[in-house]
């Protein structure tokens, strides 16, 4: 065989899979979270984190009067008003936070901006109770509270080996087919495990 007829061999990497502790229901649901966001990111929907960056300066205003509080340069009996203002202030916004995070946010994994294509935008939410073996997913209009929903329930032993690896494509496979039933209006629930491959 002459150089000229030797053919370069190209290996392709493979990603190595997720390996967690599947006893572990809160690693399980971060990583299955984790995942369905990429995966409708994947499927052509923008990320809408208008309320986390909300969040986010909720926590930073609150830090600022803590630190405020802390090290502002006023010995302790004549900063007694600061303090005061400084400690009610953190109280409320640390408040208003959890009170976002518990009421309204809820089980909000993802929100999406609308999509420019379909004139919908989608608000995600999931739920994985301790010691159950379904994860749902439920998929609704975003900024349409009454809006009719689709909900997966996928089991988690299809996604995950004895080992704990994590068939992550898979799982996303079957998070964008249950994107694309919602955007046929098929508003019924739907069962995602071996059985129905």
């Amino acid at each position: 065989m002459s150089e000229e007829e030797e053919e370069e061999v190209v290996y392709e990497e493979v990603a190595e899979p997720h390996v967690i502790e599947t006893g572990d229901s809160v690693k399980v649901k971060q990583v299955f979270d984790d995942s369905l966001i990429d995966a409708i990111v994947k499927y052509g929907y923008e990320a809408n984190y208008s309320s986390e960056n909300l969040k986010i300066l909720l926590m930073l205003l609150s830090c600022i009067f803590a630190m405020t509080a802390q090290f502002y340069p006023i010995p302790f009996p004549q900063s007694r008003p600061l303090l005061g203002v400084c400690c009610a202030a953190y109280f409320i916004l640390s408040s208003i936070l959890q009170f976002i995070i518990t009421f309204i946010d809820k089980d909000i994994v993802m929100k999406t901006k609308v999509h420019k294509g379909k004139g919908i935008g989608l608000l995600v939410r999931a739920s994985f109770p301790r010691f159950q073996e379904y994860y749902t997913v439920i998929i609704q209009e975003i900024d349409k509270p009454k809006s009719p929903v689709t909900t997966g329930k996928l089991y988690v032993g299809k996604y995950f080996t004895s080992k704990g690896e994590f068939d992550e494509e898979g799982f996303q496979r079957d998070v964008q087919l249950h994107v694309e039933r919602f955007e046929q209006k098929k508003y019924i629930d739907f069962e995602y495990n071996h059985k129905t491959d």
